[in-house]
Order: structure tokens, then sequence, then C-alpha cells
């Protein structure tokens, strides 16, 4: 059985974000991109923010974090910050 594809709403304070830090970080449209497809697929992926509906999930290789909701039809990309990268 093929996965289910939810659709991706981009939350306005995503969007400026994403504006902001997409002409300072290289490689962040391409993350962005990717982050899309996944969440698309795989919702709880990320991780979750103790009891609330917020998720996070961390890029591996640029200074980047993307927090999220998700329902059964849809994800809301809620925001988009730089961060530290997390070493292994």
């Amino acid at each position: 059985m093929p996965l289910k594809m939810r659709t991706i709403v981009r939350d306005a304070i995503f969007e400026a974000d994403a504006a902001e830090i997409c002409g300072s970080i290289k490689k962040s449209d391409d993350f962005l991109e990717a982050v899309e497809l996944v969440l698309a697929r795989y919702p709880g992926c990320g991780t979750r923010l103790d009891k609330s509906h917020v998720w996070f999930l961390p890029a591996h290789t640029i200074s980047l974090v993307v927090y999220y909701t998700f329902d059964d039809e849809r994800v809301y990309l809620i925001s988009v910050q730089e961060t530290e990268i997390l070493e292994s």
C-alpha cells in the first residue's frame, strides 16, 4: 500500500523565517525542499516537544531546525530557525 501524502501548509511565520534564512545559509533551499518531501510521507520522523503537538526536525549538515505540527491530512510548517549543528 502506498504511503499517504499529506499536504504541506507553510505558515506566514515560517515563510518569513525561510525568506530571511535562505539568503544567509548555503543549501537552506535544498534542506527545506527535502523536509517537505519527507514530512509529507513521514511526519512522525521528527522529535515531539514534550507533550505538545509541536515537533521539530533538525538538519544534520547545516544549522537549521524546522518546527511543525500535523494531522491526518496536512503538515503545518510553523517556523524554521538557525541553530547549532549537532555533533554525533
